[in-house]
C-alpha cells in the first residue's frame, strides 16, 4: 500500500470511512502534476506522472458490476469498454482509480466506482486525466 509521500491520496478527513489520514492539520484538495515522490512512470519519450491518486479518471465506459455482462467472461479483455446500461444500477458512468480524497485500495489500477450520469456535479475529487506523448 502507498505511503502518504507516494501518492495524493487520503487528503479528506477521518470521516470518509478509511484508515489512512495523509492532511494531518493541512486542506484538502488536488495537488500539482508529479507531487507523489513514487507515482510516476518513466517511459523512453518522457515521464507519466499522476497515474493514481490526485483526481479519480472519468472513464468513457458506463459501469457494471463484475457479475454483470460487460465483465462476467471469462479470459483477458483488450482494451475494455462498456456501453451496456447496469441491471443492479441502472445507467451511471464508470471512473477509474482514486482521487485525493481516496483511500489507498483505490489507487488499484483495477478500481472503478460507479457514478449516475444525472448528477450536476458528480465527485470533488474526479477529473480527467490528460496525456501527451512526444512533443
Amino acid at each position: 500500500m502507498p505511503a502518504c509521500e507516494d501518492a495524493v491520496f487520503g487528503l479528506g478527513n477521518s470521516s470518509n470511512g478509511g484508515d489512512i489520514e495523509c492532511n494531518v492539520g493541512g486542506i484538502g484538495g488536488p495537488h500539482p502534476a508529479g507531487t507523489g515522490k513514487r507515482d510516476r512512470l518513466v517511459l523512453p519519450g518522457g515521464t507519466l506522472v499522476d497515474i493514481n491518486g490526485n483526481v479519480g479518471e472519468w472513464a468513457g465506459d458506463l459501469f457494471n458490476t463484475w457479475s454483470e455482462s460487460c465483465w462476467s467472461r471469462a479470459g483477458i479483455y483488450r482494451d475494455p469498454s462498456c456501453e451496456v446500461v447496469s441491471p443492479s444500477l441502472g445507467r451511471a458512468h464508470a471512473a477509474r482509480s482514486g482521487g485525493w480524497v481516496a483511500q489507498p485500495a483505490s489507487l488499484m489500477a483495477t478500481s472503478r466506482s460507479a457514478y449516475p450520469t444525472n448528477l450536476p456535479v458528480v465527485a470533488i475529487d474526479l477529473g480527467l486525466r490528460c496525456a501527451r506523448y512526444g512533443l
